[in-house]
């Protein structure tokens, strides 16, 4: 990989990006609904708790929830491409990119191990990997007018912010320590 990017600052960005969307949603979301709705009449709006202090008509706060939910899907595919090595491209930045060295550390084998069984790969049907891949960054005729992810956040948050935390300890990294413990 060449490039005058340290690869640490993109990990580090993409760590900001998860972390505040769990937070935004902790923030503004109501219950533990993580479901997307794009029909205009769904059965199930996600409204914001600062609805009632705001103007913002309630269609355009389910589109912000919906932005939000997407945004956090994307940065757990990003996270988990980098973590589990799987770019194919020269550029992509991989775990062995921040830590050359990484498969010597048998914790962080354990972690990087405990989040690929769950996040599954592209071809495993119903995996968190398959269904953000179908549901949201390919347009696929898999796609629903409206999809819960909370089962996905659910199976891949703690083993994703484990290697997280670990790669971060192993790298000297504390303000990616600190953004990942203010999620965990």
């Amino acid at each position: 990989m060449t490039t005058d990017v340290d690869p640490w600052e993109v990990f580090h960005y993409e760590v900001q990006m998860y972390s505040a969307m769990i937070k935004i949603r902790e923030t503004i979301g109501s219950g533990k609904n993580w479901k997307i709705s794009i029909q205009p009449k769904s059965t199930l709006i996600i409204t914001p708790k600062s609805n009632k202090e705001t103007s913002i008509p309630n269609k355009d706060l389910r589109s912000a929830m919906n932005a939000f939910i997407e945004s956090k899907l994307l940065h757990i595919r990003i996270l988990a491409e980098i973590l589990l090595e799987r770019g194919h491209y020269p550029d992509d930045v991989k775990l062995a990119h921040l830590l050359p060295n990484w498969e010597k550390d048998e914790e962080l084998g354990i972690l990087v191990n405990n989040l690929e069984k769950a996040y599954g790969t592209r071809k495993s049907k119903d995996t968190p990997c398959w269904t953000i891949n179908k549901m949201v960054v390919h347009f696929t005729s898999f796609r629903l007018t409206s999809f819960g992810y909370r089962k996905i956040f659910e199976t891949i948050d703690t083993p994703l912010k484990l290697c997280i935390k670990r790669v971060a300890e192993l790298g000297g990294k504390p303000a990616i320590l600190a953004e990942i413990h203010s999620v965990m």
